[in-house]
């Protein structure tokens, strides 16, 4: 059985197909969720990621791998008890920027933690390399880009959405910001 960890609906969009896709191969799979604090203040974040540890200290019922995608405080503390019980964990995304975020503490943790890795871009494979990780690196490239490109084959709409996020820690100003504003 794999284990598949999903933290929120952003990255249980791009695993599902993972999922389904593995599910049609005759793999058994199972879906970890995370337990939540509200809040979202150091304090918050460290109770969360506290909850976390506790529900899934023992991992069970126990996967032979784990599959998870991204960079949130959740995901790395489950990833951690994952990582405590000797499950091999696979990390997609990994070796991927994100200037003013805690992200990055997280996402390196994972990919530290990982023995498999399917970094987005070959920037993203060069900065794991760069952390020391040298083995079992499959870029596979963004898993979201197939489900764009599905999209746009449903539909002549030629408009796009540009997502930036806040920072979340340091003076960090995204410059994408004041070219907004």
């Amino acid at each position: 059985m794999i284990g598949i960890l999903s933290t929120s609906r952003s990255d249980w969009g791009l695993l599902l197909p993972v999922k389904k896709a593995l599910e049609a191969m005759n793999v058994e799979t199972r879906v970890y969720g995370p337990v939540r604090a509200e809040g979202d203040v150091p304090s918050d974040i460290a109770r969360t990621m506290g909850l976390n540890m506790i529900e899934h200290a023992s991992f069970q019922p126990r996967p032979r791998l784990v599959l998870c995608l991204g960079d949130r405080h959740e995901l790395f503390s489950i990833v951690t008890c994952a990582f405590l019980n000797g499950i091999p964990i696979a990390h997609m995304h990994g070796g991927e920027k994100t200037a003013g975020s805690y992200d990055d503490i997280w996402r390196t943790g994972i990919s530290t933690m990982a023995t498999i890795h399917f970094p987005a871009t070959e920037l993203s494979l060069k900065r794991l390399m760069d952390i020391g990780i040298k083995d079992n690196l499959h870029m596979v490239g963004a898993i979201g880009a197939d489900g764009l490109k599905k999209r746009k084959r449903q539909t002549n709409n030629s408009e796009a959405l540009l997502m930036l996020y806040p920072q979340t820690r340091g003076e960090y100003i995204n410059p994408a910001f004041m070219a907004l504003s």
